[in-house]
């Protein structure tokens, strides 16, 4: 399964991370109200479990848009660890800093434009984000730093290497094991 996001992603006081629906920041008032009026990334990564390869990608400016989560020393999303094996969660930036969200980009951000053109390549996904990560950092200045958690054991491509072309595969790690 594939899932990607843009917009604002919010970490609540209990450690759980909130992607806001357009909307959610006038509808939501105070943070009680966030697992019914936001979509939790946790719901998301539990859905996907045990169905292969599941990747998740989080163009979150990761800055609160609420009064009530300013003052509580967290910005944007928490990194998401353990669980399935085969999940991979690519986040805009890290953990305590915000993605750029301005129009300066033209209608993409950095880190969408980045993924766009490499997701065009021939590229296993590690390499891929590596690509995006140099792209991102270089255009934001090093201010943006995408990151992902490479909790998978699958090679994947969104585009195939031509025919005769393809890498080494990695071993599998259930035979390893």
């Amino acid at each position: 399964g594939l899932v990607y996001f843009a917009g604002h992603g919010v970490q609540a006081e209990d450690s759980h991370n909130y992607l806001l629906p357009i909307g959610a920041d006038t509808d939501i008032i105070k943070s009680a109200q966030l697992p019914d009026g936001a979509v939790s990334l946790g719901f998301i990564r539990g859905a996907m479990d045990g169905g292969g390869l599941n990747l998740i990608f989080l163009d979150a400016c990761r800055k609160a848009p609420y009064a009530f989560m300013r003052g509580n020393g967290k910005r944007g999303l928490v990194p998401v660890t353990g669980g399935s094996d085969d999940i991979l969660i690519a986040y805009a930036t890290a953990a305590g800093d915000s993605a750029d969200d301005s129009d300066a980009y033209g209608s993409n951000s950095p880190y969408t434009a980045s993924l766009i053109k490499w997701m065009a390549e021939p590229l296993p996904i590690e390499i891929l984000l590596k690509k995006v990560r140099a792209d991102v950092m270089r255009q934001t200045h090093g201010s943006q730093r995408p990151i992902y958690n490479p909790e998978f054991t699958q090679d994947f491509y969104f585009t195939a290497p031509p025919a005769g072309k393809e890498p080494a595969v990695a071993p599998d790690v259930e035979a390893i094991l």
